[in-house]
């Protein structure tokens, strides 16, 4: 008995030992197991190019195309994107999803996934570029609202489109402009983008005050008013060039059927080489935007009275609105060697182009000491210093410095 409880003993001893041995062995490889999973886990990682701490996900609209795995700084495993790119050529939201895989030392695959939104807005407002800040018309003068507008555009989608209603890449100009009532008003311009973005810009116009009633004429002033008026013949105005005072009187007709209301004035260079000792008759014929004239110079809107004869803006040395001859303009007001033409600021010029049709009768005449109902007007005096010496003031052109 003794042997064989010996032997038992000895023999569940070694089982004992072969399970430990066993279980050491299973246990170890469990745990290398469990490391290694814990290992490839830790492994999956990623970060990102970051904005302010944070991940960066808000883009400006216009930035173009943006590669999503760009946006990655570094990241562990083999990486997998669903979306390769995000279109900042439009607004809205585009969600990244970032799939990153691995394998462990067994085989065994590992997974992680990080979820972005991205986001591309359109922070930028259109910019409105105003010609002034504040624009004055002559009391019962016509004014487009338009015209002091340089630009309205958008930085990415460039200019917008003038409209009676303010809509997705439109502009408006809004105003209560009355040009019969002298005062300051206001002039909004409304710009839309195609996203929505609304800017706005103002700007004053100031309406003069209205002319002087034309004062009562003498006995002697009625017998020159008489001499110089004419049946109306169909067109609606008749032309007065005091070549004595330099000044042209516009007239419309009154209740008596003649020419005999005086309806607007300009001041002007007169040609010294004319006889008005008695009233001297035209009319008019064609009309250019420019004419080469005499002396190898040239004139915006310009009207034929007779051949070889203009009522011009004051000349330019070249087809340019920029390289106007300041000398011969700062003679306005005045009598000078015109070669029979009759030199006007470009604002009036421009108005009798676009106002006197052809056979508009025109009245040279002289008469010192009366320059008509409304006086002589002024016009601005241009320095020769000035870097807008090149430049009419009153030409509305839009690139006009003045």
């Amino acid at each position: 008995m003794k042997k064989k409880n010996v032997f038992a003993i000895i023999v569940s001893t070694l089982l004992i030992i072969a399970l430990l041995i066993g279980f050491k062995h299973w246990n170890d490889d469990r745990m290398s197991k469990s490391a290694a999973s814990a290992e490839a886990i830790r492994s999956l990682t990623i970060s990102f190019v970051e904005d302010g701490g944070e991940p960066k996900s808000v883009f400006e609209y216009g930035d173009g195309i943006i590669k999503t795995r760009d946006l990655v700084v570094e990241h562990g495993g083999e990486l997998f994107v669903d979306v390769d790119e995000i279109d900042c050529n439009k607004v809205g939201i585009t969600e990244v999803t970032y799939l990153m895989t691995t394998t462990d030392i067994y085989g065994r695959d590992f997974s992680n996934s990080e979820t972005i939104k991205y986001e591309v807005k359109d922070t930028a407002f259109p910019e409105i570029k105003l010609e002034k800040d504040k624009v004055e018309i002559p009391w019962g003068g016509a004014i487009d609202i338009f015209s002091n507008v340089v630009s309205v555009k958008d930085a990415i989608d460039g200019d917008l489109v003038k409209a009676d209603e303010l809509l997705k890449g439109k502009f408006v100009a809004e105003s209560d402009i009355d040009p019969k009532k002298s005062g300051t008003y206001t002039v909004k311009i409304s710009a839309m983008d195609v996203n929505g973005n609304i800017s706005e810009a103002e700007y004053e116009v100031k309406v003069g005050e209205k002319p002087a009633e034309p004062k009562v004429e003498t006995e002697s002033e009625e017998e020159t008013a008489n001499a110089l008026e004419s049946e109306f013949n169909g067109k609606p105005y008749q032309i007065r060039v005091n070549r004595a005072a330099n000044t042209v009187t516009v007239y419309t007709v009154g209740e008596d059927g003649t020419y005999s209301v005086p309806f607007k004035a300009m001041i002007c260079v007169a040609p010294i080489n004319l006889d008005c000792t008695e009233p001297v008759r035209y009319y008019t014929g064609a009309q250019w935007e420019w004419v080469g004239t005499y002396g190898d110079v040239y004139a915006q809107y310009a009207t034929q009275f007779s051949p070889g004869m203009l009522i011009q803006s004051v000349p330019y040395n070249t087809e340019n609105p920029a390289d106007l001859r300041w000398e011969d303009y700062n003679k306005l007001g005045s009598n000078a060697e015109t070669y029979g033409g009759v030199w006007l600021t470009v604002a009036d010029a421009k108005w009798l182009y676009d106002n006197i049709g052809s056979g508009t009768e025109v009245v040279f005449y002289d008469d010192a000491a009366n320059p008509g109902p409304y006086g002589q007007p002024q016009a601005t005096h241009i320095d020769s210093t000035s870097d807008n010496r090149g430049w009419d003031p009153t030409d509305p052109n839009p690139s006009n410095p003045w």
